[in-house]
């Protein structure tokens, strides 16, 4: 039998001073999470109907069943016993949702700004510092920081240019942050899956930042 964290799928029933209804679950986080993804990234692409959310073994990923516009975020099952963990790869695969692609196509950017925004919702909600322990996630989060530094509304001016954020070229991300060197908005736009996750400076050799 499944040993699964209460927290994460039973609502219960709050104090009557509290002035909330029931406790927060992963499902109602994941509301608060779109509300917050989409308030600073722009709106999600509502031909996509989100089904839910699933544990499977693995890393956690957004898959579409049938290959249609149904979506489901599959969290990691080795968490299932951890109230924390599942929040953190929730909010991440949040991100994905706005405007959902397959894995293979996930854009260094997109990663980036998915790693930036669940540590940004579980210092929000929960509390704390939340880091990676994937340099290569954290080196993504790095590049994305620096286009959000130069113009924190960045994401959402580029979804006007290309709504899909992981089709982006480097050429949108200039138009819209003309201040981005060159060389860092096309580390932006390749593939994460096949980028291989050091930061290069122009006339440098491959940065290996510790995060």
């Amino acid at each position: 039998m499944t040993n699964v964290h209460d927290n994460l799928i039973i609502a219960f029933p709050c104090p009557p001073e509290s002035g909330c209804t029931y406790s927060l679950t992963l499902a109602s986080h994941l509301g608060h999470m779109l509300e917050m993804a989409e308030q600073r990234f722009g709106p999600r692409d509502k031909s996509y109907t989100i089904l839910g959310f699933e544990f499977r073994a693995g890393l956690p990923q957004i898959w579409f069943p049938g290959n249609g516009k149904n979506v489901i975020v599959q969290l990691d099952s080795a968490n299932l016993n951890d109230q924390n963990l599942p929040l953190l790869q929730m909010a991440h695969e949040c991100l994905h949702l706005l405007s959902p692609v397959l894995p293979a196509n996930v854009s260094v950017l997109e990663e980036g700004l998915a790693t930036y925004f669940s540590k940004e919702y579980m210092a929000s909600h929960v509390g704390g510092v939340w880091f990676t322990d994937d340099q290569k996630y954290g080196h993504a989060e790095i590049l994305a920081r620096k286009l959000l530094l130069l113009n924190a509304d960045a994401i959402k001016a580029l979804r006007k240019i290309v709504p899909v954020i992981s089709q982006a070229t480097a050429q949108d991300i200039l138009k819209i942050c003309p201040n981005l060197p060159l060389h860092l908005s096309e580390q932006l736009v390749v593939s994460f899956q096949s980028w291989d996750g050091n930061i290069r400076s122009i006339g440098a050799k491959p940065s290996k930042l510790h995060w």
